[in-house]
């Protein structure tokens, strides 16, 4: 090795050392969370529970790549049956 090739990377293709001169840039990113609840008693004994939310979470907000997976949607449903012998409940996620 010459004093000319000193300092310099990569000497002849391979990379000199464990790190790259990059600069981190953070991206501006979004959240958006959206959420109900219902519940509907039919009588004394049978009651049903809906819950639901979406949610909208952009990675980076300036890009249009990757767009198509920033929307979520979740819901459970419960029917819940309450008689004085029998207890009876049913979910769904």
């Amino acid at each position: 090795m010459d004093a000319s090739t000193v300092g310099k990377a990569p000497l002849n293709g391979v990379p000199q050392g464990d790190y790259e001169p990059v600069v981190l840039l953070i991206t501006p990113k979004s959240e958006q969370l959206f959420s109900a609840t219902a519940q509907y008693d039919f009588n004394k004994h049978l009651r049903f529970h809906e819950e639901f939310a979406l949610s909208n979470r952009d990675l980076n907000t300036y890009s249009d790549s990757s767009d198509a997976d920033n929307v979520g949607f979740a819901s459970k449903s419960t029917l819940t049956y309450n008689a004085k012998e029998v207890n009876t409940k049913v979910s769904y996620e």
